[in-house]
């Protein structure tokens, strides 16, 4: 375009040499547009080609995923079970150390009952590598509940010894009274005379 463009000598005196300019600058938009449309379509290809990668890619992860945990499923298994395994001695452990702690509000028979309850639960083999640490936790549950019930019991005892020493004091009391003295001391009148003075 340019070659054509330096050897083009314009010439507006003549309706020729007029049209010879208008041609060749239309000639030289052609050029432009054509040109432009190679490079449209050279980005676009170039645009394209970015998508296809990330599609690609992604096409690339979800696959080595999927193989990563296939591969990982026995182990992936065998942790969640051991896992599982682990929460369960952890909990019957715990449970042992909540009857050494939870018990302040609970009456004597409830006492005993959770006593029973922790005598009455197991601690074996079954328990594993927690077995002597679910020992601990149940010989201390057991302690703090025996010292609870003796304490329970205890004061129940003092309680009824204190209420029959009240019931005993109000009788004195009762007696003492003046007008329980004058009824008294009238009914053993009455009781002196004869059956058929009374009257």
């Amino acid at each position: 375009i340019k070659e054509e463009l330096d050897a083009f000598v314009p010439d507006v005196s003549t309706k020729k040499g007029r049209d010879a300019i208008a041609s060749i600058a239309y000639k030289v938009a052609k050029g432009k547009t054509a040109l432009d449309n190679i490079g449209k379509d050279l980005v676009a290809e170039l645009k394209d080609v970015p998508k296809k990668i990330d599609a690609e890619r992604k096409r690339m992860r979800d696959l080595l995923d999927q193989w990563k945990d296939e591969v990982r499923a026995p182990l992936t298994a065998w942790e969640e079970a051991e896992e599982a395994r682990q929460a369960r001695h952890k909990a019957g452990i715990e449970w042992f150390q909540l009857r050494a702690k939870e018990f302040h509000d609970l009456d004597l028979q409830e006492l005993r009952a959770s006593l029973a309850e922790v005598e009455g639960k197991a601690v074996d083999q079954s328990w594993e590598e927690f077995e002597a640490e679910a020992h601990r936790a149940k010989a201390k549950a057991l302690d703090a509940l025996t010292a609870a019930v003796a304490a329970r019991e205890k004061h129940e005892a003092e309680q009824a010894e204190l209420a029959k020493l009240r019931a005993e004091a109000a009788a004195r009391e009762h007696l003492r009274h003046p007008r329980v003295l004058g009824r008294k001391a009238q009914h053993e009148r009455l009781a002196d005379r004869a059956p058929g003075q009374i009257g």
